[in-house]
């Protein structure tokens, strides 16, 4: 103690340097909690920005996309191999024997088959079959160009028909049905589409929100470090 200084000098002095130490802890305290309350809100906010912004760019790329990608189509005509009317009734017994072996409605449909009938729609894919009853063939065409369609189908049928009939005399093929059939799209349609663009939004959302969280733990850790 100093010669100069009385006992209650001493004890004021020690007082007053405890209550400064303990302003400055408590003043410590309350910038710390301050600070972890803008960090667990900037970390709020940054996983709610990436969160939204994953799914309006996801969101907004797959629509893009579904609507540029080209969708496919296909039409189907149904036609039927019959012995010509011409054929007396003793021969067609015969013949309506051998055609229900097979081997005539598949020379038919490979006929329909061939490339050279659709040489100017080389893109159109043709395809033909037998189907119940065993003289009916099934004949599709499919490709992207849906206005083409009907007509390039109609053009390969008459073409393919008219040299089955030479080949295979005393058989003839006939249409079962008259005018042009339904277009329809084939695969996942523009709904089914535009839903898968959804999900993969959202499960990139998820993913990417999880990814903030972790981010924004990290940035708590450091800063409590």
């Amino acid at each position: 103690m100093d010669a100069g200084r009385s006992p209650r000098d001493a004890v004021w002095t020690w007082s007053g340097t405890d209550i400064d130490s303990g302003n400055d802890r408590h003043s410590s305290g309350a910038r710390g909690k301050s600070r972890s309350r803008w960090i667990d809100s900037a970390a709020r906010h940054l996983r709610a920005l990436v969160s939204v912004s994953t799914f309006v760019v996801v969101s907004l790329v797959g629509g893009v996309a579904v609507a540029n990608y080209p969708f496919t189509y296909s039409t189907q005509r149904a036609l039927v191999v019959v012995p010509s009317k011409v054929v007396p009734m003793d021969e067609a017994a015969s013949l309506f024997d051998s055609l229900s072996r097979g081997q005539v409605v598949a020379t038919v449909a490979a006929i329909l088959e061939q490339p050279r009938w659709r040489s100017e729609t080389p893109d159109v894919v043709v395809t033909a079959g037998g189907a119940t009853p065993s003289s009916v063939i099934e004949v599709s065409a499919s490709g992207r160009d849906r206005a083409h369609l009907d007509a390039t189908l109609d053009l390969v049928v008459a073409r393919a028909t008219t040299e089955a009939d030479s080949l295979l005399a005393p058989y003839k093929v006939i249409p079962l049905s008259e005018g042009p059939s339904t277009i329809e799209p084939v695969g996942l349609t523009l709904p089914m589409r535009l839903a898968l663009v959804a999900l993969a939004a959202a499960f990139a959302t998820g993913v990417m929100s999880q990814v903030a969280k972790r981010v924004g733990e990290w940035l708590r850790r450091r800063k409590s470090v």
